[in-house]
């Protein structure tokens, strides 16, 4: 079955290497879908959804192995949703999320060491995933989370 949909999406991005320790980056992400046909899943599928991703981050390595990382993410999304057709909400959201990360490199490249908090201050909000954009019965991990999350990850090479 052929759906008229139409998709933009482009990313604007800046690296900076200030010096060997600190690492920048600075990026713009713009992404629009428009669904316009009246198929029978438009129940679901959102009539039109745009989104300003501005994620900042800096970086800090030391020559020991011990790094640090914190990423700024700034969300601006609008969902329109034909309110005779669907249940599901519609509107304006945006938020501001702050993620950070620190580890350990060890030593000839043996693994890293990894300790992360996503969403650091556990800030709520609303956002239209890419859940409908896939044709999957496959659950869809969004990359931002209404609750604070925190890992740890160790990877080891042999």
């Amino acid at each position: 079955i052929y759906e008229e949909r139409d998709e933009l999406m482009g990313q604007y991005y800046l690296y900076w290497l200030p010096n060997n320790n600190w690492s920048l980056t600075a990026e713009i992400d713009y992404d629009r879908f428009e669904n316009a046909s009246n198929a029978a899943d438009a129940a679901t599928i959102p009539d039109e959804v745009t989104t300003w991703t501005l994620p900042f981050s800096a970086s800090y390595f030391h020559p020991s192995g011990f790094y640090l990382n914190t990423i700024i993410t700034y969300v601006d999304q609008k969902v329109e949703r034909d309110e005779s057709l669907s249940m599901l909400e519609q509107g304006d959201s945006d938020f501001t999320l702050v993620d950070i990360s620190f580890g350990y490199r060890l030593p000839n490249r043996m693994g890293v060491l990894n300790f992360g908090v996503k969403n650091l201050f556990n800030q709520d909000f609303d956002y239209q995933d890419n859940s409908y954009r896939t044709f999957s019965d496959e659950p869809y991990v969004s990359p931002y989370i209404p609750e604070r999350v925190v890992t740890a990850l160790a990877t080891f090479s042999f």
